[in-house]
């Protein structure tokens, strides 16, 4: 006992024997357990089942009650009475649980939940029925919930595990399909050059077995060995030796040349020698035959004896010659070795050296070659395979630039549509798409250009014109300094010039509308100057302030007070002209200063007219009649302050026109005062040299010629048209007339219309309009046109069509075409105010209307027509633009013309109008025909164009229809007649009929 106390009091028992630990084994299910309580994850005894009570009594019970009786009488201060008695002891992680207990958690309330087994999961024998009976047998329905997370999260991870395996295995695959691709192309090279190394090999194999051998007379022509000069690598002794093998084929074989001709590159590759033809049916022969194989055919000659000609004929020629039999494209045909399909050893000897060619049709041809010993089929063969495969090859290429040029011009014309017309400039960008071109320093490809189109298109839209302009500016610079890059500079040119014009169109727009303030004039007109349009900025503003002048001077009422009237008006007409000469200086340059001094002196003639109208009543030189002169007199000193002195202007010719009782302006149609249409140009420049008949003469010479005339002269003929009479304007002719379509401006083919009609005393023409635009000669078309019409007034007649107009001339080149011929735009201000006089319609023999466009649905008689107010510019809409626009259509009734003006009608309407105006034909102009004239609507219409290969490129003829005495039409067509040459055109007018 006192040995005992010596050691110390302990519960622990000593073992023995040391636990024995087994190696991991697989489960595929709990465990049984039968040895004793299991352990939780913690480490503590489960309590199910309890465990056994110690028997009373023993030596360690007498210890254990010695210990628990135990009293302490002194407590420390830090004692908690209400803390346990031991302190819980951690879970412990599950990386370091035994592999048997990861699958089990604790009973509810004694640890954490379940933990999911990954290795029980990855088991391929796993029974998930009985895996999750036997986990979940005692588990509650928290621990089957966060064990169902516990799975769901698992297979998140998983899930993005196999992404991220996905992602790389993809990128690695993607790297070994290019190193593949690689591998390919060198795999497929090493087997050309392999197969060329074959074929080498035996063709060098056949030539040092067959020695030397005679050559026939063919093999003389054209040799089927080359000699060491023919193997000379240079090409032009190559394409010589070509050539000379061809002529001598040529010369050879009779009839070849027909399926022979002369190509670059087409060459003989071999003359296979005699063949015999067999019978398909019998394999009997047939007749002697030689073939000869060339880089892209194959030609097959028959053998034919020669004709003896009398006792003088040539005995050196040989009794034989070839004709042409057959010649077949390689890639049309066949050749098959009839050596592999011979089955019986009979038909050794006729088939076994012979081939057969098929594919021609439902045909096919057996040859069998005289000298089987040879390897004449063998080559044969392999030198078709090898043609064939070369031809293959060139085709594959050529399919692969043009589908490469396709897709440039696709992705050049799908940014910009306007490419279209540029069809060489398209050509040329086709094999330069990657072209580099330099830009401050840097090399930049077209697709740079591109994004810089983009970015100016973005601001245009935004109307951001500053930088727009800027943008402008910059490719403009850029062009001009590709200089040796002479495609690039075009394509930029292009480019530039579009967006400028669009640009200038917006900011014109711009200027138009704010023509009153002139700071923004100012800039506008700054910006228009930039991008070179200070004509068009010029014409536009002076046009507007003519149109603010007409404006308010028309809201200034007469009350019966014609002192007041005359003071507000004259106060009006002269405070705008002064402001008007303020900003024109401030804005425009000092060179063009002539342009506004000679608007002002025109404002100041328009004044004049309203003037001497409104003294006509008063009594010359009386109070009032003073009173009122002074007092316009008084307002125009206000053109001092901007340097203009026009008071001697002021009611010039007013004393002469009181006195006759007719005062200035009664000579035009005041109701067109009234609504508004401005003073005919010849009372606002008066012409004071008369036109004489050799003057006309003189002039109509110098156009024939297609020279232009000089711009008083142009001047002097559209006031001389615009003065004549409507009753000189006569909308009804007689027979016999030649009716004629559009001509835009192609002078060349007017030309050549006139040689087919007749000349122009003796023939009567109808000109049905659209005389302007598109062509490169519109001002010499029109000038001619006129100053016939002048010549022969009962000869000529022009009507309008729907390009006389001002908006469109402004599109579709006529503007242009006079700045650039003239410098100004006078001709073309002169033109469009000639153009508002022109008839619309004509009737021939009161049973053919003539007009431009079509019918209207406002117009149902002739009388509509009669009625209408045709001197004015052409209206966006109503009767008038209907008559010029409208189209015929194969649908019936009225419909929306995709013109975006007019109408369609259909085959009812016109039956209708005929029919009700006693009319047999409706002849009309504006539409491209191919044949130059085309009948619609069961002949109740006919259309008639007279422009051929119209814009140059659309490749139509052209037509007139001529009517004689007895109303019979008879329609001449004629080809374009050839240009000397086309002028410098800087700008390209839109294809709105594309």
């Amino acid at each position: 006992m006192s040995e005992e106390k010596s050691k110390g009091i302990s519960l622990r028992t000593k073992r023995s024997k040391r636990p024995a630990i087994s190696a991991p084994k697989q489960i595929s299910g709990p465990i049984q357990q039968t040895g004793g309580p299991p352990r939780s994850n913690g480490g503590q005894a489960a309590f199910d089942p309890p465990p056994q009570r110690p028997q009373m009594g023993g030596k360690t019970s007498d210890l254990v009650k010695r210990r628990y009786s135990t009293r302490f009488n002194n407590l420390p201060t830090d004692y908690n009475a209400a803390a346990p008695p031991v302190p819980s002891m951690p879970s412990l992680p599950n990386q370091f649980a035994p592999p048997n207990d990861r699958g089990r958690g604790p009973s509810p309330g004694r640890g954490p939940g379940l933990n999911v087994d990954v290795k029980a999961l990855r088991d391929p024998n796993l029974r998930p029925e009985q895996y999750i009976a036997g986990l979940l047998s005692d588990a509650s329905e928290q621990d089957i919930d966060e064990y169902q997370q516990a799975l769901q999260k698992l297979r998140n991870r998983a899930s993005t595990d196999l992404q991220q395996n996905v992602y790389q295995n993809r990128t690695q695959f993607i790297k070994i399909s290019k190193e593949a691709e690689k591998l390919k192309g060198e795999m497929r090279a090493l087997k050309n050059l392999m197969s060329d190394l074959k074929t080498n090999t035996t063709a060098l194999r056949a030539a040092s077995s067959q020695g030397p051998v005679a050559s026939n007379d063919f093999d003389s022509g054209f040799p089927s060995t080359l000699s060491k000069r023919d193997k000379r690598s240079s090409v032009a002794d190559r394409t010589a030796m070509w050539n000379s093998q061809l002529q001598a084929l040529w010369k050879t074989v009779e009839g070849s040349q027909k399926f022979l001709p002369a190509v670059p590159g087409r060459h003989v590759v071999q003359n296979a020698g005699l063949w015999i033809e067999l019978d398909n049916a019998t394999w009997k022969s047939r007749r002697a035959m030689q073939i000869i194989l060339l880089n892209d055919h194959l030609l097959i000659a028959s053998r034919k004896k020669r004709k003896v000609e009398g006792n003088g004929a040539d005995q050196r020629q040989a009794p034989s010659k070839l004709v042409a039999d057959r010649c077949w494209p390689l890639l049309d045909i066949e050749m098959v070795d009839l050596a592999g399909t011979s089955e019986s050893t009979s038909g050794r000897n006729k088939v076994a050296d012979a081939i057969m060619i098929r594919g021609v049709g439902q045909e096919s041809f057996t040859y069998r070659t005289e000298k089987p010993d040879d390897n004449e089929k063998q080559s044969l063969m392999m030198n078709f395979r090898k043609a064939v495969e070369e031809l293959r090859k060139c085709l594959r290429t050529e399919m692969e630039s043009s589908n490469k040029a396709k897709e440039t011009i696709n992705y050049f014309a799908s940014r910009d549509p306007g490419l279209l017309k540029k069809t060489e400039l398209l050509e040329t960008l086709s094999d330069i798409k990657d072209m580099l071109i330099e830009v401050e320093g840097k090399q930049q490809n077209l697709r740079w250009v591109e994004s810089q189109v983009d970015e100016l298109d973005i601001d245009i839209a935004l109307q951001r014109f500053d930088t727009a302009v800027q943008r402008v500016e910059k490719l403009n610079s850029l062009a001009k300094s590709l200089k040796s890059n002479v495609v690039a500079q075009d394509f930029i040119s292009f480019k530039a010039d579009e967006r400028a014009t669009k640009l200038a169109g917006l900011i014109t727009r711009e200027l138009v509308d704010t023509h009153n303030e002139p700071k923004k004039t100012r800039r506008n007109v700054l910006w228009l100057a930039r991008l070179g349009f200070e004509d068009r900025a010029r014409e536009a503003y002076l046009e507007a302030r003519s149109n603010i002048i007409q404006k308010r001077s028309r809201q200034c009422i007469f009350e019966g007070n014609l002192h007041q009237y005359i003071w507000e008006v004259s106060f009006v007409y002269f405070t705008i002209i002064r402001n008007t000469v303020s900003t024109f200086q401030a804005c425009f340059q000092a060179s063009v200063m002539s342009a506004c001094v000679k608007w002002a002196k025109e404002q100041v003639d328009a004044f004049n007219i309203i003037l001497a109208r409104q003294l006509s009543s008063t009594e010359r030189g009386g109070p009032l009649w003073m009173e009122c002169m002074n007092q316009a007199k008084e307002h125009a000193k206000m053109l001092s302050e901007v340097g203009l002195d026009f008071k001697s202007l002021i009611g010039r010719d007013v004393s002469d026109s009181s006195q006759n009782g007719t005062p200035v302006g009664l000579a035009m149609d005041t109701n067109m005062e009234d609504v508004g249409r401005a003073p005919e140009p010849s009372q606002l420049s008066p012409v004071e040299e008369p036109t004489t008949i050799p003057t006309l003469d003189g002039w109509i010479e110098s156009l024939m010629k297609c020279k232009q005339l000089a711009e008083v002269d142009v001047q002097r003929l559209c006031n001389k048209v615009c003065g004549l009479r409507r009753s000189q304007w006569c909308l009804q002719r007689k027979c016999p007339v030649t009716v004629c379509g559009d001509i835009h401006g192609q002078f060349h083919d007017l030309m050549e219309l006139f040689r087919i009609g007749g000349p122009n005393p003796d023939t009567n023409y109808l000109f049905m309009g659209d005389y302007v635009d598109r062509g490169y000669y519109s001002v010499e078309t029109v000038t001619l046109l006129v100053a016939l019409k002048i010549r022969y007034p009962q000869r000529i007649t022009i009507l309008r069509g729907n390009h006389e107009s001002r908006q469109i001339t402004q599109v579709y080149g006529f503007y242009d075409e006079c700045l650039r011929k003239y410098g100004n735009a006078n001709v073309w201000k002169y033109f469009t105010d000639l153009f508002d006089y022109l008839p619309l319609t004509a009737l021939i023999d009161q049973q053919i209307f003539c007009l431009h466009g079509g019918l209207s649905p406002s117009i149902d008689t002739l009388d509509n027509i009669r009625a209408l107010d045709r001197i004015q510019e052409v209206p966006h809409e109503g009767p008038m633009c209907d008559l010029l626009w409208s189209d015929p259509d194969d649908r019936c009734g009225w419909g929306i013309s995709p013109r975006g003006a007019g109408y369609t009608f259909g085959q009812d309407i016109s039956e209708a109008f005929n029919h009700n105006n006693g009319l047999t034909l409706v002849a009309r102009a504006h539409q491209l025909v191919m044949e130059g004239y085309n009948w619609s609507q069961d002949r109740n219409v006919v259309t008639i164009f007279s422009a051929p290969n119209y814009c140059y490129r659309c490749g139509n003829q052209a037509a007139i229809m001529e009517i004689d005495e007895h109303l019979k039409y008879t329609f001449l067509q004629f080809d374009p007649c050839p240009r000397a040459g086309e002028p410098m055109v800087s700008r390209r007018t839109p294809d709105y009929f594309l």
